[in-house]
């Protein structure tokens, strides 16, 4: 996998590069195997400041304080511990991400989620986590009225991407800080949304 100019200069500028077949064809499958057949739990978050201080913006189109930060969705902690990941990870991620960013990450946050009807994440900020995360995608067929959008903020206007399969979104908080959220996946999408994410440091 290759990343050109123009996406370190997206990355940069900003905040986010999208990378389309990101891995090889069977890798993709591979991946996607283990999250449909992955035991996933429940995860209902309710934060009742966090739009008060690590989630604050001054933008008047993104939530204030008084309101709660929500977030649902479902994660596989045994896929997350399982021999797979890491692997997958510093085999086919990592290099991209110390490409994009210019420097090496020593440590790194997997999250292996799946997101069904009524799943979703209010607006937030992952600067906290460290300065590059990732969101790999492997739901296949996605359709733009299923929900489950990722919308990033660039100024005051919100940017949507679809969640592709095989499709890799890189995140810049060092600079950038970009607020986004994922909208609500709708009754009628066909599969789940999967996805991995991490948070390199």
């Amino acid at each position: 996998m290759k990343i050109s100019d123009a996406q370190r200069q997206e990355f940069e500028r900003q905040g986010m590069t999208i990378v389309e077949e990101a891995l090889p064809l069977a890798v993709a499958e591979e991946a996607r195997a283990q999250f449909v057949g992955a035991k996933y739990e429940l995860i209902d978050q309710v934060r009742e400041n966090h739009y008060e201080h690590v989630f604050a913006t001054h933008s008047p189109y993104l939530p204030k304080p008084g309101e709660h930060y929500l977030a649902r969705f479902r994660r596989a902690r045994n896929l997350e511990a399982g021999p797979f990941l890491r692997p997958f990870y510093a085999a086919h991620i990592k290099p991209v991400l110390e490409s994009i960013s210019g420097s090496r990450s020593e440590k790194v946050d997997l999250r292996a989620y799946k997101m069904i009807e009524g799943d979703h994440q209010r607006v937030h900020i992952d600067e906290y986590t460290g300065p590059v995360s990732f969101i790999y995608y492997m739901s296949k067929g996605w359709k733009w009225d299923w929900g489950g959008l990722l919308l990033t903020a660039q100024g005051e206007e919100m940017t949507a991407s679809l969640p592709k399969f095989n499709q890799l979104i890189i995140l810049n908080h060092g600079k950038a800080r970009p607020p986004h959220c994922v909208t609500p996946v709708t009754p009628f999408a066909r599969e789940p949304r999967y996805m991995l994410v991490g948070f390199a440091s």
